[in-house]
C-alpha cells in the first residue's frame, strides 16, 4: 500500500509484489540512458551475434570457401551452357576470390611487408577487375583488354609498393576492398537494369545479392578491427554467396522459359501466316463457271 498526495486529495495505491519488481526494473532501465555510452551500449554477445574468433574463424572461412567454389562451378557450367563471354570473366573473378580465401585459411596473417599478404591483396585486386570487366561486357560496352590489363598491373604494383609507404594494414586493404565492393555494386546495378527491362525475379534477386555482398566487402577491412565480428562476417559472406548462386539459377531458368515462349510465339505466327497463304492460294486457283450461251462446248456461236 502507498499513499500519494495529489493536491488536496490523498489517493491510496496498492502495489503487489510483481508490480514492485516491474516498477523497479522499469526505472533501472531508464537510468541506463544516463550512464556513459560504453556502459549502456547493448553488447552483441547478449543477442548471439558474436562468434569467438578462436573457435569459429576456421569454420567460417571453410564455409565461405565452399560457397565460393559452388559459385565457380555454377558460372563455369553456365559459361558452357550459354556461351556468353561475361560468364567466363565472372568465373575468373570468383576463382581469384577463392584463392584469396584459401590463402587466408591455410596461412596466418602477417605484416604488410610479407609476401603472403601481397599475394592475397593481389588476388583481391585482380578479382575486382575481372568482376568489373564482366559487368561491362554484360552491358555490351566495348572495353579494351589492354586497359584492364594495365589497371591490374597498377593494382598489383600498388600492393607491393604500399608496404614502403605505410605499415598500417587497414590503409593498404581499404582501397582494394572498396574497389572490389564497388565492382560488386556495379554488377548489382547491371542486374537491376535488366530487372527493369524484363520482369525477371532472378535479376532482382541478383541485384540485391550483389548490392549486399558489395557492402560487406567495403566493410570487411573495418570488421577486422573488431575481432568478435570477424568470424561472423565470413558466415554472412557465405550466405550472400549462396544467395547469389541460387539467384543466378533462377535467372537462367527464367531466361530459358522466356526464350521458349518466344520460340513458340514465332512458330505460331509462322503457322498462321502459312495457313493464310494456303487459303489465298486456293481461292486464286478456282476457275469461273462456263457461260451458258446455247452453243456446245468448244463450238462457235454462229457455226457453219
Amino acid at each position: 500500500m502507498a499513499n500519494v498526495n495529489f493536491g488536496a486529495q490523498n489517493v491510496t495505491l496498492a502495489f503487489s509484489a510483481a508490480d514492485h519488481f516491474f516498477v523497479t526494473d522499469f526505472f533501472r532501465l531508464k537510468l541506463r540512458w544516463f550512464l556513459p555510452m560504453k556502459d549502456r551500449a547493448m553488447k552483441l554477445e547478449d543477442i548471439g551475434l558474436v562468434f569467438p574468433q578462436e573457435g569459429y574463424l576456421q569454420a567460417a572461412l571453410m564455409v565461405s570457401l565452399l560457397s565460393v567454389w559452388v559459385l565457380v562451378g555454377l558460372f563455369f557450367y553456365l559459361n558452357r551452357y550459354t556461351r556468353r563471354e561475361y560468364f567466363t570473366i565472372w568465373t575468373a573473378a570468383w576463382l581469384f576470390y577463392a584463392l584469396w580465401l584459401t590463402l587466408s585459411l591455410r596461412l596466418e596473417d602477417a605484416g604488410v611487408e610479407s609476401i603472403v599478404f601481397k599475394i592475397k591483396q593481389s588476388c583481391v585486386s585482380i578479382s575486382a577487375v575481372f568482376l568489373l570487366w564482366g559487368s561491362l561486357r554484360f552491358l555490351n560496352l566495348p572495353v579494351r583488354q589492354q586497359l584492364l590489363g594495365g589497371f591490374m598491373l597498377f593494382l598489383v604494383l600498388w600492393t607491393c609498393v604500399s608496404a614502403q609507404v605505410t605499415t598500417s594494414k587497414l590503409q593498404v586493404e581499404l582501397p582494394v576492398f572498396i574497389l572490389l565492393g564497388l565492382s560488386s555494386l556495379f554488377a548489382g546495378v547491371c542486374f537491376f537494369r535488366l530487372r527493369k527491362q524484363r520482369a525477371f525475379v532472378g535479376a532482382g534477386m541478383l541485384s540485391l545479392g550483389f548490392l549486399l555482398w558489395g557492402l560487406y566487402l567495403v566493410s570487411y577491412p573495418l570488421s577486422q578491427q573488431y575481432k568478435n565480428l570477424y568470424s561472423a562476417g565470413f558466415f554472412v559472406a557465405a550466405v550472400l554467396q549462396l544467395f547469389i548462386a541460387v539467384s543466378m539459377i533462377v535467372l537462367v531458368l527464367e531466361e530459358v522459359r522466356y526464350n521458349a515462349e518466344q520460340v513458340r510465339a514465332e512458330i505460331a505466327a509462322v503457322r498462321r501466316e502459312k495457313e493464310a497463304l494456303g487459303q489465298s492460294h486456293l481461292r486464286g486457283r478456282r476457275m469461273p463457271e462456263p457461260l451458258q450461251s446455247g452453243a456446245p462446248d468448244g463450238g462457235h456461236p454462229g457455226g457453219l
